[in-house]
């Protein structure tokens, strides 16, 4: 009787709303407490200008920062339009990265008008920080996954891509052709607020990296999957590395992928990801 669970979602997407009403309203005669269904659900309007300047407020107070006048007014303005904490906690985000004496004219992430917008604008950057073969690769296979990745996952799928590695290394062999381990560290540290660690059935001794949001999973498909073909490539690359499949697997130092771990245990993570890899590249008997 203290416990409450709350539960959001939008009220057209796939036909949640309409799911919830009506498991409720079979529930209501024998819950007195949720006799009134309609009164179980509260509409959530869209975020206030004096919503917006509370929340950048104490996000400038949680992290001890004092941005220019000039920013603040823009990040309000366009939050404001938008009307939703995502945008503005996505957008201050960006802030904290900026120079306090660069013009707000300069910032290209002032000139998004929408969540996609936005989340664009940082795939733009993270293209040109650390090489669009690396991101488009790392943010294509963690988008295609079935439930995401780990790190370890991440960084051997890496090393078994070529084009990255000749990106990585384009002006040095190294002896062991493998992703340096602090390159997708990097890239996961640029992306934290859109990524959430997560553990599954699968992955209790390492959790997974996915996105946290709908919308940078729905932003990152139509970006980085955008054809079919795209999303038949990445599955089989991640079929032939659950697989163990991979002829250079063991010369990149890639996990092998046994289905038995040595203490005898079922490799989980693979029985969780391969059969979903290989329907989506169309591998699947």
């Amino acid at each position: 009787s203290h416990v409450r669970v709350l539960v959001s979602t939008l009220p057209l997407e796939g036909g949640c709303l309409g799911s919830m009403k009506a498991k409720l309203a079979a529930a209501a005669p024998n819950n007195p407490a949720i006799a009134d269904v309609e009164g179980q659900f509260v509409q959530v309007m869209p975020y206030s200008e004096a919503s917006s300047q509370a929340l950048l407020n104490g996000l400038q107070a949680k992290h001890g920062r004092t941005l220019p006048q000039d920013h603040v007014s823009v990040i309000l303005e366009r939050s404001n339009a938008v009307q939703t904490p995502l945008f503005l906690v996505t957008l201050f985000s960006e802030a904290m990265h900026w120079r306090s004496y660069t013009p707000s004219a300069e910032i290209p992430a002032f000139a998004c008008l929408s969540m996609p917008d936005l989340i664009n604008c940082i795939f733009d950057k993270l293209l040109k920080t650390h090489g669009e073969t690396t991101i488009n690769t790392a943010l294509g296979l963690i988008t295609a996954a079935r439930f995401g990745l780990t790190n370890n996952e991440m960084e051997d799928l890496l090393s078994l891509n070529d084009g990255v590695l000749h990106e990585v290394f384009e002006w040095w062999t190294p002896p062991v052709q493998r992703l340096p381990p602090l390159l997708w560290a990097r890239v996961s540290s640029d992306l934290s607020g859109a990524f959430v660690h997560r553990e599954t059935e699968s992955s209790v001794a390492a959790p997974v990296v996915t996105w946290y949001h709908r919308q940078w999973r729905e932003t990152a498909q139509a970006r980085f999957l955008d054809q079919m073909e795209a999303v038949g490539w990445r599955c089989k690359e991640l079929a032939v590395y659950f697989e163990g499949s991979h002829p250079n697997g063991a010369a990149r130092k890639v996990n092998p992928q046994l289905n038995f771990n040595s203490s005898g245990f079922i490799n989980l993570r693979k029985m969780s990801e391969l059969p979903h890899a290989l329907l989506h590249s169309n591998q699947y008997p």
